[in-house]
């Protein structure tokens, strides 16, 4: 049964970056900074929902390996992504231990996550010198359309973990119900 959980999340995190990749080459990145763009991340809010679920060493380790398969097909700097993304899921893993899950606290989480995201994709590519622009563009060209559209990716997000946790306890119960009856003969 536990085995069957984690295939789950993989295969929606499997989906999510499928989706992320698609969006990405409808909308691509402007590495020049001239326009503004966003950075599609519904794979990163999956694992921010997925969170409750998870420990914390599972958590972490799931950021770290879903950073390096971003950083395998990015032309960024190598770890920029699975550092950032390990490090902010720890975050919000703590934080989220306070939080009871409502629809409201889990857009706050996710739009602080990304929000943190960007932060540390932002120091880490401007320390090993891939970026070089000032952190105002940062905000005004990437940061703001990346929370912005991510938020409405939220609502989403919320709305398959929902159906996915109500699939689990359907299919829990049906088995527990049938094991009552094989009990019983």
């Amino acid at each position: 049964m536990m085995k069957s959980k984690y295939m789950f999340q993989i295969f929606f995190l499997v989906i999510a970056m499928i989706l992320d990749a698609m969006v990405m080459a409808v909308f691509p990145v402007d590495y020049s900074f001239k326009s503004y763009f966003f950075i599609s991340m519904f794979g990163f809010t999956l694992i921010i929902l997925f969170l409750s679920e998870l420990s914390s060493l599972n958590a972490v380790v799931l950021a770290f390996c879903y950073g390096l398969v971003l950083d395998f097909f990015s032309s960024k700097g190598f770890f920029i992504n699975a550092l950032s993304i390990m490090l902010t899921i720890a975050f919000v893993y703590l934080l989220g231990k306070r939080l009871s899950y409502t629809k409201v606290e889990v857009v706050m989480l996710v739009i602080f996550g990304v929000f943190m995201r960007e932060l540390l994709m932002f120091a880490f590519a401007s320390g090993q010198g891939v970026l070089s622009i000032s952190f105002y563009n940062y905000l005004q060209k990437q940061m703001f359309g990346s929370v912005l559209f991510n938020t409405v990716f939220c609502f989403i997000a919320f709305g398959l973990n929902n159906g996915y946790r109500h699939f689990m306890k359907r299919n829990d119960q049906r088995l527990r119900r049938s094991e009552k009856s094989l009990r019983y003969r």
